[in-house]
């Protein structure tokens, strides 16, 4: 633990006050929001809706439940301002945040390229975003656009670094902290196929959100993939 203490030091890295309870229960209320979504998104394919309106919805939904549940347990439990959920200034010069950040979205995309390549290889089909292309307007482009390459990865990285890897860092140290933020984060994508290489970025992730001491960091290279990658899907 002192080892932790000490790297945190160096890293100027704030610990939070919530415990792993505290998360346990952020956790469990967005899996609940998620059950939720995925029944209404079921009946909404069920009688034949706009996939590409689904995916808005959907979208929309699981990003205001882990923000919401992110908030609830954290900061406002704790009765403390939302920059405990890392919105606040990198640490480090300009320099080297931008090297740390471009290594960690070269080595996010490169695994996810490398995995893909792979598995097409070896004759498994990853499961693709369902947009429907022949309905898939401009204004439903921006839109898609906007949540999968913004709304989605702020969400994401408030939640499961901001919340879940600050709340369990201090109660069981950065190695384990980082490996269990990372499995959660590509478990609950859902899909077997793609937990690989979403756990290894959630490991980058995690790591740069560590290593900055902001949520900015993490969230301009998660949104740098997410678009690269839906923008790849849309011309494939």
């Amino acid at each position: 633990m002192d080892s932790i203490n000490n790297n945190t030091d160096a890293h100027n890295f704030n610990f939070v006050p919530w415990k792993i309870a505290q998360v346990i229960l952020g956790i469990t209320t967005f899996l609940a929001g998620m059950l939720i979504l995925l029944g209404f998104y079921s009946v909404i394919i069920d009688s034949d809706a706009n996939v590409n309106i689904t995916l808005i919805i959907i979208a929309l939904g699981s990003g205001a439940i882990m923000l919401l549940a992110a908030w609830f347990f954290g900061p406002f439990w704790s009765a403390l301002s939302i920059s405990t959920l890392g919105f606040r200034i990198p640490t480090g010069s300009f320099s080297t945040n931008i090297w740390l950040m471009t290594v960690v979205l070269l080595g996010s995309l490169g695994m996810s390229i490398v995995y893909t390549v792979t598995l097409s290889l070896l004759g498994i089909e990853m499961v693709e975003v369902p947009i429907d292309k022949d309905t898939l307007s401009n204004r439903l482009l921006i839109v898609l656009l906007i949540l999968i390459s913004l709304w989605g990865p702020l969400a994401e990285e408030v939640f499961f670094r901001g919340f879940v890897f600050s709340g369990l860092l201090p109660r069981i140290g950065f190695t384990w902290a980082l490996l269990l933020t990372s499995l959660i984060f590509s478990v609950v994508h859902l899909d077997p196929k793609v937990m690989v290489p979403i756990f290894i970025s959630g490991v980058l992730f995690t790591w740069l959100y560590y290593r900055t001491n902001s949520i900015w960091s993490s969230f301009v290279v998660h949104s740098a993939h997410n678009m690269i990658a839906f923008l790849a899907s849309l011309l494939t």
